[in-house]
């Protein structure tokens, strides 16, 4: 009988051990991340992204939203993380490779992001190359990071 009733504790025991060894892990991945932004507004693009990395080596894992479009261009192209073809984090250098190709005859983009932290703050300041390839075609645009941060 003492075995019986003891049971029903050992279970609600082993309950909330299980119960909060998944919080744990739950909550690990969301302190190992940070958010990343990257702005480029000058006369000829606009570039958004937020974006989640890996705390560690800054590795993009998700992208929040994004966004590509040129001045005087119409059409705004969503940025997603299948645009990423490229980038890596190595000591203060930060970079970045967004390929966006489109169908039939509009023009695809290719938009590499250059960057180096200043200071300890996770913010980052460098220039960008933007190269549209279309119709036999290439145009470069090339200029400053407006912001770049991470935290």
């Amino acid at each position: 009988m003492r075995i019986a009733h003891g049971l029903p504790g050992l279970y609600q025991g082993r309950t909330a051990l299980a119960a909060l060894a998944i919080m744990a892990t739950l909550a690990s991945p969301a302190a190992a991340t940070a958010t990343l932004t990257c702005d480029i507004k000058d006369a000829n693009v606009t570039f958004e992204l937020v974006a989640t990395t890996a705390r560690g080596d800054g590795t993009i894992v998700g992208v929040v939203g994004g966004s590509l479009k040129l001045k005087g261009d119409t059409k705004e192209l969503s940025v997603t993380r299948e645009h990423i073809i490229q980038q890596w984090s190595f000591e203060k250098d930060r970079r970045i490779g967004i390929r966006i190709e489109q169908e039939g005859d509009a023009p695809n983009f290719h938009l590499a992001i250059l960057a180096r932290a200043v200071g300890d703050e996770g913010k980052y300041a460098g220039r960008y190359v933007l190269k549209v390839e279309g119709r036999g075609t290439t145009k470069t645009f090339k200029g400053k990071v407006t912001n770049c941060e991470e935290g």
